[in-house]
């Protein structure tokens, strides 16, 4: 656990409780009681997005063929918390007045506050708390499907201040929270802009008037092997190993994706990769064939694996940079796209006859290697910003994660705001409120 997250002594006119103290249990479905041909709203984990904790969709189903998970009723300010594989943060609060009276899975803790003692926000943002997930991991069993039990989640305990208090904390949370998912949106959109920005440099490859089949360029075109492998990789260069296709990116050669090779097959050495081949997914997923990437640099005694063509080009014919910077434009992409054979977008492949017969540009050498050095300056700061990007990401999520942890310490209000929500005729000391849980238990 991230103790940076584990939250200090809450405030002392603060209650600490468990979730079940201050939630109400939603209620079972009786199916022998319901017309086996009615029809409701069904809500499991694939109508949750974890990204922005909604939930975007949801399933019809009738009785008579209802899934045996469709178990809980639901209600508007429901918060369903996902029990399987807590850290993916499959949660969300149901707001829609359409869900109200219908069905979830029991793949759900359904989180109902009692809103006499807790804002249902409130509860809301605790869920997405890191202090609070970080435990509920570690109480996970199962290796398949990692999970925790609904008493697990009830049984976690809550830092919870009177309720005006609570009011002003869910405000000012989604006040920063607003502030914040703008300054994420225009992140995401700058990433966004530096895509199609790539793609625009990488097209400037196609700026000639000679092309040619890439038959004639390539000095040799070979597929690779596909023996069953251990599933680990290798651990050091000693040993032989064969390549993952997910090793195969744009424009970049992941060597550590790979599978050892048993000690009791001989590697197949004319399938060792080397610096300066060209890597090209040829058989797989119809998103991951086509794929494209240059070996820099690679450790010795790994192997081509079959799903893919390894290509060494004619050096006085074409640049391998410059090669695979036209393989990964858009104009390429499209070209490869339209000779893929297969139905199924699971399984596709790119014949070898279809690919050497594609036509591309080959402009003298000395231009290709101006070409490559304009695109590969211009890349460089386009990776200089996307790291940038990608770095101001994660500060954003980290920063959530405080907002959260100062929330649930008592810490996110200011003396003024802390001023106005005492003068609330609903404020009430911890006491107060822990004799009012006690008496609702009893």
């Amino acid at each position: 656990m991230n103790k940076q997250l584990v939250c200090d002594k809450p405030p002392n006119h603060w209650a600490t409780v468990s979730l079940s103290d201050i939630c109400i249990k939603a209620s079972k479905v009786k199916r022998k009681e319901l017309e086996p041909d009615s029809n409701f709203l069904y809500l499991d984990i694939s109508s949750i997005d974890n990204v922005s904790n909604k939930i975007t969709g949801h399933n019809q189903h009738n009785w008579r063929e209802a899934p045996l998970r469709a178990q809980q009723i639901i209600q508007t300010e429901d918060i369903l918390f996902s029990t399987v594989r807590v850290y993916l943060k499959n949660i969300a609060k149901v707001t829609n007045p359409i869900y109200s009276n219908q069905i979830c899975s029991s793949g759900f803790t359904v989180l109902r506050a009692n809103e006499d003692l807790c804002h249902p926000n409130y509860l809301f943002a605790y869920t997405l708390f890191e202090g609070f997930l970080n435990p509920l991991c570690e109480l996970q069993t199962g290796t398949s499907y990692p999970a925790v039990r609904d008493n697990d989640v009830f049984a976690q305990i809550i830092p919870l201040p009177p309720l005006p208090e609570q009011r002003a904390i869910v405000n000012k949370i989604e006040q920063l929270f607003s502030e914040l998912d703008n300054g994420i949106a225009n992140l995401k959109q700058a990433q966004e802009q530096l895509k199609v920005y790539r793609q625009a440099l990488l097209a400037k490859t196609s700026v000639t008037e000679k092309f040619v089949p890439i038959l004639q360029v390539v000095e040799d075109l070979s597929q690779g092997w596909s023996p069953k492998c251990h599933n680990h990789s290798r651990v050091n260069s000693n040993e032989w190993a064969v390549i993952k296709t997910t090793s195969i990116q744009e424009g970049y050669f992941d060597e550590k994706e790979n599978k050892k090779l048993p000690d009791d097959l001989s590697p197949r050495i004319k399938h060792e990769l080397k610096i300066g081949d060209i890597l090209i997914t040829r058989a797989g997923p119809r998103v991951r064939v086509g794929v494209c990437c240059l070996i820099k640099k690679v450790k010795p005694r790994l192997l081509n694996c079959d799903k893919a063509y390894r290509i060494r080009l004619k050096k006085d014919c074409i640049i391998p940079e410059f090669f695979e910077f036209t393989m990964n434009s858009p104009r390429y992409k499209f070209i490869i796209e339209e000779l893929k054979t297969g139905i199924s977008d699971s399984g596709v492949n790119l014949t070898q006859k279809g690919f050497l017969a594609i036509d591309i540009p080959v402009p003298p050498i000395q231009e290709q290697q101006a070409i490559v050095t304009e695109i590969e300056t211009r890349l460089s700061v386009c990776d200089k910003l996307e790291q940038d990007i990608s770095d101001s990401l994660e500060k954003a999520e980290a920063l959530r994660q405080s907002i959260l942890k100062q929330a649930f310490e008592g810490k996110l209000l200011n003396e003024q705001e802390l001023t106005a929500v005492r003068s609330d005729p609903e404020w009430e000391p911890a006491e107060a409120l822990l004799a009012k849980i006690k008496s609702k238990t009893t």
